[in-house]
């Protein structure tokens, strides 16, 4: 029953006979009171909170455009951008664009490597076949900072400072 599949890896696969011979792996899902209060207090002002981050990217593709690349959006969809994602030419051109961030001490965040190079997934015996485009991807994006506070015209103009 998924029900009590769900409970069994909500309470740390505990085991049956003795609690703490694990029959599997699991985490610890269980939230506290305070972290459902915070997440009930996010949930509230969602919108919102997606409409800020949607505004970021809108006036990154308005002070970068032509410059750089940036993420498709799908018509007939609702976005809400986490990040805002950007692609250069090159890897060359993306490490230039970093370091003209770091010089601004400007945040900013790689993608997520391939998955075959993550050591915890790579040393398992499972076989991943080599993704040409996960591996451009990783080697020419970068995730902008995205949200309340973010100085879009400083980190603009720090992208643009390379080109």
């Amino acid at each position: 029953d998924v029900y009590e599949k769900i409970q069994f890896f909500k309470d740390c696969a505990f085991g049956f006979d003795d609690k703490f011979m694990h029959p599997e792996i699991s985490f610890n899902y269980r939230g506290s009171s305070l972290n459902a209060a915070l997440g009930l207090s996010q949930l509230r002002k969602i919108f919102k909170l997606i409409d800020v981050r949607n505004n970021c990217r809108e006036e990154y593709i308005r002070r970068l455009n032509g410059s750089v690349k940036f993420q498709e959006d799908y018509s007939g969809s609702r976005t809400a951008w986490w990040m805002v994602c950007i692609m250069a030419e090159s890897e060359f051109d993306r490490d230039r664009i970093i370091n003209a961030l770091i010089a601004r001490n400007i945040d900013f965040r790689k993608v997520f490597p391939p998955i075959e190079w993550i050591p915890a997934i790579r040393d398992v015996s499972v076989e991943y076949k080599s993704n040409v485009n996960s591996r451009t991807i990783h080697s020419t994006a970068i995730n902008l900072p995205t949200g309340h506070g973010i100085d879009i015209e400083r980190v603009s103009d720090a992208i643009l400072s390379v080109f």
